[in-house]
């Protein structure tokens, strides 16, 4: 992973109106872990990185890729009359 998932892990949880202890004891995750990947200085394991997904509420994606999802990320698609 990358600055990337730091910059986005720590916007999407003050998105989300969440602390750094908020977000460990909602993912039981230590606080300490958290603070180092909004840092970069250490990457989640598979396992810490679905719960972050989960209650963050966002997809992998989001999480991993640079790209300005704007916060919080809402999939839409355009309906045709043929639909």
């Amino acid at each position: 992973m990358s600055k990337v998932f730091a910059k986005n892990l720590k916007a999407f949880r003050a998105s989300a109106g969440l602390t750094q202890d908020e977000l460990a004891r909602r993912t039981g995750v230590a606080r300490t872990a958290i603070a180092n990947y909004e840092s970069g200085r250490s990457e989640p394991t598979f396992e810490a990185l679905c719960r972050l997904i989960g209650v963050l509420g966002v997809d992998a994606d989001q999480l991993l890729m640079e790209q300005d999802f704007g916060v919080p990320y809402i999939y839409t698609r355009q309906v045709t009359d043929d639909e």
